[in-house]
């Protein structure tokens, strides 16, 4: 029973993180797509830095910084995710500004703000659909990783990095309490990225059709 009430934690881990990177990356992209070139390259120097550094090795630099904690460990992850959705968010952008019929509407007029909202996010929105599911497990192992060492959830939260580290206290007794957790994360983990592969290959199909 805690082992699957963990698993309502660990949903919530990922959206919140998601929600706080796409949320910030994918305007800053975006914004950066269409601001000027010294704008643009000082945004993208900026996300060059955040991306030399690992993204566990980030997150318990902040968290280290910020102290432990399950909202501390959320802004973490979110934190090394941010600079994924502007990158994302700035090439799909680029590569439709430069796209003909893209040309084309404004040369007939249309406004920038009709182009973004009609024409340019529903062109977007699968490559972000399918990075969101992806990173989705990224999540879950960055989340379960902090808690383990014991810098994300706190007992008594039944979060399953969190189990698995009060279950190595008494591996050589009793294997379970390490084995069920981990087996928890190596399947949702598995599941996430199988989704996101299957909503691509979905996508793409309809596309090309």
């Amino acid at each position: 029973m805690r082992l699957v009430y963990g698993l309502r934690l660990t949903l919530g881990e990922i959206t919140v993180s998601l929600i706080v990177a796409a949320g910030i990356g994918i305007p800053v992209g975006l914004f950066s797509a269409m601001a000027p070139r010294w704008l643009d390259n000082a945004i993208m120097t900026v996300s060059d830095v955040l991306f030399a550094f690992p993204g566990l090795i980030l997150a318990l630099l902040i968290v280290s910084f910020l102290g432990p904690g399950l909202f501390h460990a959320l802004l973490a992850i979110a934190a090394f995710s941010v600079p994924v959705y502007v990158r994302l968010a700035r090439t799909m952008l680029v590569r439709i500004h430069h796209a003909t019929w893209m040309e084309a509407l404004t040369v007939l007029g249309v406004g920038r703000t009709r182009i973004m909202v009609r024409h340019v996010f529903p062109n977007v929105v699968t490559s972000l659909l399918v990075q969101l599911t992806l990173s989705s497990g990224e999540v879950v192992l960055a989340a379960a990783s902090l808690s383990f060492l014991g810098l994300g959830a706190q007992p008594p939260l039944p979060e399953w990095g969190t189990m698995m580290s009060d279950g190595r206290n008494a591996l050589g007794a009793a294997f379970w309490p390490c084995l069920f957790p981990g087996l928890a994360i190596a399947m949702t983990v598995i599941g996430l990225n199988c989704l996101g592969d299957g909503i691509r290959d979905r996508l793409d199909g309809r596309n090309k059709k």
